[in-house]
């Protein structure tokens, strides 16, 4: 800032330090818990619209020149007034959430903004959940993104606290159900999601259903999942839950059909090693001046947002071929190149095997499935 500017703040503020400490010229007074304090409306007007507003009205505290105020502290109005007068640096760690609360209901932007950058900095998970909720409360964007950000990052660690267990319903389904949640498994999710609910089984039973229709179930074991449901009798008197439950074993039970799956509790979370993709094997690219085809494998990852190039196709099959899917393989069959060809690509060995180049009959313009024989 240049000299002269600096110099004018400092007897601007050093003016109004003067004015506030001695009261003169003060026309209106604003009475908190008992303490007076002599103001002036043309300050709390410019910085606060909630002043403003009184002030420009025919209100009663317009008329007999007194304010009263409740929901706060003397303590805490005398270092909001410090602050509006000389734009001292009144936020503490100690006062930090009292001031904002206080710089909301009397709408002072410049405040609620210092006393949120001041929160930024002191989120633990200690805190987080209480900053995020004051943050809702008081419509603080980029407080609450942040706040929760923390909380999705840290669940594992959040979730032992004694702020987490006494989250509401919808604040814990909107945490379990973000994709952005970092967790070590999905199961962790459940098992944390259990103990929220036995925390105080009595009154939270009856939200199962809401809780397990945000669950990833089909991305948990068959095995945990059984156990799960075996172990809580409130999950089989809950016709909802019974559904997701079904829902998640049928997922294990018929990997011919995960393709089929668009509920969005069988879709991984972005830090989950398993991506879900959509993939463009081969093809035609051109038919002039000739015809020309491809082995190109192309993934295009959801969580990641960002296409890969995957092993190429061990031959090229032309055009006109079959594709299907059984669990994480996927299949090649026929073509207008290879009649009788047939490959498999293994996911989780992130290559190609050609299963047969002899098929009885060869094939193009086909479609196939996996069919389960028993």
């Amino acid at each position: 800032m240049e000299p002269g500017k600096m110099r004018y703040l400092d007897t601007l503020t050093d003016g109004l330090d003067n004015l506030l400490s001695t009261g003169q010229h003060s026309d209106i007074e604003v009475i908190v818990d008992d303490r007076s304090f002599h103001c002036h409306k043309v300050i709390l007007s410019a910085m606060s619209p909630y002043f403003e507003a009184m002030f420009s009205h025919d209100m009663r505290e317009n008329r007999d020149g007194v304010v009263k105020l409740y929901d706060i502290e003397a303590d805490i109005f005398e270092k909001i007034l410090q602050f509006l007068y000389t734009g001292k640096d009144v936020v503490s760690e100690e006062n930090a959430e009292m001031i904002f609360r206080a710089a909301s209901l009397m709408q002072i932007p410049c405040l609620q903004a210092t006393c949120a950058d001041f929160l930024l900095t002191q989120v633990s998970p200690d805190n987080c959940i209480g900053i995020w909720k004051i943050a809702q409360a008081h419509n603080c964007e980029k407080l609450k993104q942040t706040s929760f950000m923390f909380i999705l990052e840290n669940f594992q660690v959040i979730s032992t606290t004694e702020d987490f267990l006494n989250l509401d319903l919808d604040e814990l389904v909107g945490i379990i159900n973000s994709d952005h949640l970092i967790t070590q498994s999905e199961e962790l999710v459940c098992d944390i999601a259990m103990e929220w609910i036995n925390h105080d089984k009595e009154s939270r039973q009856n939200s199962a259903g809401k809780i397990l229709e945000v669950l990833r179930l089909p991305l948990l074991s068959a095995s945990y999942l059984c156990h799960t449901f075996e172990s809580h009798q409130y999950l089989q008197n809950d016709p909802e839950c019974k559904t997701v439950i079904q829902e998640a074993m049928k997922y294990h039970t018929c990997p011919t059909k995960r393709q089929d799956f668009t509920s969005h509790r069988s879709t991984h979370r972005y830090n989950s090693k398993t991506n879900d993709c959509i993939i463009i094997i081969g093809g035609l690219l051109s038919t002039t001046p000739r015809y020309q085809t491809t082995k190109e494998v192309l993934c295009y990852s959801f969580q990641q947002e960002k296409w890969f190039n995957l092993p190429s196709l061990p031959y090229d099959p032309g055009y006109e071929f079959a594709t299907c899917t059984y669990g994480s393989s996927i299949f090649v069959s026929g073509g207008w190149l290879k009649l009788q060809g047939l490959a498999e690509y293994k996911t989780h060995k992130n290559k190609w095997k050609v299963l047969s180049q002899d098929v009885p009959h060869g094939r193009f313009g086909i479609s196939c499935r996996i069919v389960h024989q028993h």
